[in-house]
């Protein structure tokens, strides 16, 4: 029997429909302003804390680790030298939240007779794990969205709204949530603050392994996932995620901002702002060209594209880049009247600091001991002195607090005195303490709730890491050539030999051809040509 055109017509339109579930959203419930910390009015309710409902085959969402888990350990750290130094690796950044939420808050307040407490509230999107184009499952997640409300909009005036993006990937929206505050008491409370947890980390389907237990406290590796955990932990998310790794691509992350805006503020002016990897996230939105987006500013830019290595935002050229930024930082201490009166007669700190290196590494070559008591100190742990200080150093280049104690540190291990030797040992053993327990800032909460090792692992490696890798030898001229970068204590390489050791040869994982090296075409397509990439881990 022949089905009349419009019976056709809409059978097709159901199909269509069903092909791609409609957004659903679960309402809108008052919350914290920090998933981290309550506040006074706050106290037996902070955002972090949720009851785990009842789930279905097709959808997913977690339960949050228990408050216990968060709790860390005071790490003595440089007490001889810099008593004013945070003593555990990463206080410096909430610390500085902190100070810069009180700082705005005090400000507004002697301006606003009456501020009140901004009231935020938090709701869950559930969108397709696969939109179409980018995979294929009937799945579900819950994508975690919090705002607070802009007080009053004039009237004949459309509302604005603001979308602030962290930065990552891996990282939720908890690192911005002091930021957002700001933002919205710097705008008189005139325009609505929105933010979300990316897709896979945090409370939007994050990326863990609840069954292989890699990153649980109890594991081998702590909350940091080892080598020899990763297959294992792979296996056991692409079991959770229906095998679709592109679910959890960055195309994806961008879909479902651009699915929330237009479903929950076609009828505002929306603007979005994103620092670090959340410009790379914004610059994918700007494909999707939401209608009601009107401007988007971009904060740290890692970029979509580039003809050299030094133009591209990879992961893989890490190490590289983080060299060019040292070098300026020790040119600028030594244009610095105070710096310079430590290096009297150094005219180049950054050629000054890779002769100190040598000069230690060579002081404990196979296993020597009492030639220099300061890089008896830095090998402590079995490491190059070198990579110590580089380990060190580069952690602290990307904090505006504690890159200070760079220039101290050198000039310590230049001088050298039986006091000096004393703060280096303290200085080891915190980086030696640090690795022990997975990595800086390992048993923060942000770690242990929010964050995800396997969403970063799989965008990275996807997305960010060119192709063909550069080799070893490459990857460690890199890294030795820079004053200072992040390193890996046994392998004593930078960043990206680290993260291509994981790539390559525990993983063995294997690329889409839509990978970054072929980025500079693929993004140069219609929205509906964008890879939806994102099958590292596939």
């Amino acid at each position: 029997m022949k089905l009349p055109l419009s019976l056709l017509s809409s059978a097709l339109c159901i199909i269509a429909v069903a092909a791609e579930p409609p957004v659903q959203l679960n309402g809108w419930y008052p919350c914290s302003q920090s998933s981290l910390q309550a506040d006074d009015t706050d106290k037996g309710h902070p955002d972090q804390y949720y009851m785990e409902t009842s789930s279905d085959s097709k959808t997913r969402r977690r339960a949050t680790a228990e408050a216990e888990q968060t709790q860390a350990s005071a790490l003595p750290f440089l007490q001889q030298s810099f008593d004013r130094l945070f003593a555990q690796h990463g206080d410096w950044k909430q610390q500085g939240q902190r100070t810069h939420h009180h700082h705005s808050t005090h400000h507004k307040s002697t301006e606003d007779a009456t501020p009140g407490i901004p009231q935020y509230e938090c709701a869950e999107f559930r969108v397709p794990m696969c939109y179409d184009g980018v995979c294929e499952s009937e799945n579900t997640i819950d994508v975690f969205v919090k705002r607070v409300k802009a007080k009053s909009v004039a009237d004949g005036q459309k509302g604005k709204a603001l979308w602030v993006l962290q930065g990552g990937p891996g990282a939720s929206s908890t690192g911005v949530e002091g930021l957002m505050n700001t933002m919205y008491l710097e705008l008189d409370r005139q325009v609505s603050v929105y933010t979300f947890d990316h897709r896979g980390t945090g409370r939007s389907a994050r990326l863990e392994c609840q069954a292989a237990q890699a990153g649980a406290l109890s594991s081998p590796g702590g909350s940091a996932i080892r080598l020899d955990e990763l297959p294992a932990c792979m296996d056991d998310i692409r079991f959770q995620i229906d095998n679709q790794t592109a679910a959890f691509s960055v195309t994806s992350a961008a879909k479902d901002l651009a699915t929330i805006i237009n479903y929950e503020l076609s009828d505002q002016d929306v603007f979005v702002y994103g620092l670090s990897y959340g410009t790379y996230l914004v610059e994918r939105l700007v494909h999707f060209a939401p209608e009601s987006v009107k401007g988007f500013s971009v904060d740290g830019i890692v970029s979509e594209s580039g003809d050299t290595v030094e133009k591209r935002s990879t992961f893989s050229n890490w190490d590289h880049d983080v060299g060019v930024v040292g070098d300026r930082f020790l040119a600028a201490c030594l244009a610095e009247d105070f710096c310079k009166s430590k290096f009297p007669d150094v005219t180049d700190l950054s050629v000054f600091v890779h002769e100190l290196y040598d000069k230690l590494d060579a002081a404990v070559v196979d296993g020597k001991k009492g030639s220099n008591a300061c890089a008896d100190a830095l090998s402590s742990n079995g490491m190059k002195p070198s990579y110590v200080l580089r380990s060190t150093f580069g952690e602290y280049l990307m904090s505006d607090r504690m890159r200070i104690a760079i220039p101290a540190v050198i000039y310590r291990a230049s001088r050298c005195t039986d006091q000096d030797a004393d703060a280096l040992g303290y200085f080891a053993e915190g980086v030696a303490y640090s690795e022990e327990d997975g990595g800086f800032g390992d048993s923060e909460p942000e770690t242990l709730l929010f964050d995800s090792d396997m969403l970063y692992y799989l965008i990275v490696f996807s997305e960010m890491w060119e192709t063909p890798t550069p080799d070893k030898a490459t990857l460690v001229q890199w890294f030795e050539k820079s004053a200072g970068c992040t390193v890996h204590p046994t392998t004593g390489s930078g960043l990206s030999l680290e993260l291509s050791l994981l790539r390559c040869e525990a993983s063995k994982i294997v690329l889409s051809t839509a990978s970054f090296a072929s980025a500079d075409c693929v993004l140069a397509d219609s929205p509906a040509g964008i890879a939806p990439v994102a099958e590292a881990l596939a």
